[in-house]
């Protein structure tokens, strides 16, 4: 899903191309920091924390946002990492915590532009809610809650109804429209306020076209299951009764086996939402994203096996190759259509060269340097 201003224009959330803006768990870097004492759950030192109570801190007056990093080692974000909390933000439900296990967390505040944070470290017990007490009832909680955020929307829209988890989720980070990771943050607090462990998985096709989906533990197979609350579907295999994981998908990918992806929709909207998104969603499978890692770089398995060369013109989203990082294209998009219209100027990203667009009928390229590619993407099952 688009992560830039540039790539989505004007698109609106009830566009045909369904587009998520900010949709991607990239973290903030932040300035060197005085130390300050902010958390208020958990405690430094602690043996005693419960995975599933969420961090929380003291308010900080004229705070303007906070980072909260959570890792396995000193300074790590292995386990845990968001950035951009709104400023009058004190708790925020992490995932990804095991029981028994010492971590090490960061919170960051920033004031003026000036940063402070407080490192600690702690250990968890065991959990007081040992989630659903059956097989069946683990199935049946994971796909109602991920129905239940999906429809926690004005219709087929990404605008929040009011009075929902998601529409909390959004306002903790100053949005109005929910993207991906905001759908995805709220099911994993739904799922920890029912004792189901699970954590937030970034996927990655090209540059930084992303999607974020939820993986949640499953004990009776002892390994991880997707869920996608944005689409409203999970990845369950009826036949063998468990779900798949992100790694078994990113395989299947791959290899092009695409009849070994069982999709299963939560709400009637969900093959809608999965035909009308920019790309087919299932090859964003193509690469997992390392929990904490930084998107550039993360794209280990090349993305040309999902575009197609094409020529300019027919309105929709496309992907640009530049010859280096320091190259751009110039496009023109008419004013009839749903994206943005008039001049473009698309610069890479990064090094690598990429960067995408969503542009309307009639478009043309007005200058490009030589060496550049143009690509639509390829769909596959949706």
């Amino acid at each position: 899903m688009r992560t830039t201003g540039s790539r989505l224009g004007k698109a609106s959330f009830l566009v045909p191309v369904l587009l998520l803006a900010g949709c991607t768990s990239t973290p903030t870097s932040v300035s060197p920091a005085t130390q300050a004492k902010l958390f208020v759950y958990p405690h430094d030192n602690s043996t005693t924390v419960d995975p599933f109570v969420p961090f929380a801190w003291t308010a900080v007056e004229g705070a303007s946002n906070y980072t909260l990093n959570v890792g396995t080692t000193p300074g790590a974000r292995d386990v845990y990492v968001e950035s951009n909390i709104q400023g009058n933000v004190t708790k925020r439900t992490v995932w990804g915590l095991s029981p028994k296990v010492r971590y090490y967390a960061s919170l960051y505040v920033e004031q003026d532009g000036a940063w402070s944070h407080e490192d600690i470290s702690f250990q968890t017990t065991q959990p007081k809610n040992s989630g659903p007490a059956t097989r069946a009832e683990l199935y049946s909680t994971i796909t109602s809650l991920t129905a239940a955020v999906r429809l926690s929307t004005k219709g087929l829209s990404n605008y929040p109804t009011p009075g929902t988890p998601l529409a909390e989720e959004v306002a903790d980070f100053g949005l109005t429209g929910a993207s991906c990771t905001n759908f995805a943050n709220t099911l994993v607090r739904l799922l920890s306020e029912k004792g189901i462990y699970s954590r937030r998985v970034s996927l990655v096709i090209v540059d930084w076209v992303t999607h974020v989906v939820v993986e949640y533990w499953d004990p009776y197979v002892s390994g991880w299951s997707v869920a996608d609350p944005t689409f409203g579907a999970v990845y369950f295999d009826s036949d063998l009764n468990s779900g798949q994981s992100a790694a078994h998908l990113s395989q299947d990918i791959l290899s092009e086996s695409f009849s070994d992806i069982k999709i299963q929709f939560v709400t009637p909207s969900g093959p809608w939402y999965m035909n009308n998104y920019e790309l087919d969603p299932v090859t964003n499978f193509l690469n997992v994203v390392p929990q904490g890692a930084y998107i550039p770089g993360a794209a280990k398995n090349p993305p040309y096996q999902y575009l197609i060369p094409t020529t300019p013109g027919q309105a929709g989203c496309f992907e640009f190759h530049m010859p280096d990082g320091s190259s751009s294209v110039t496009l023109d998009s008419p004013a009839t259509g749903k994206f943005t219209i008039g001049e473009i100027v698309l610069r890479p990203l990064d090094d690598s060269g990429w960067q995408g667009v969503c542009v309307n009928q009639g478009w043309s390229i007005t200058s490009e340097p030589d060496g550049t590619a143009l690509y639509a993407f390829r769909r596959v099952l949706f």
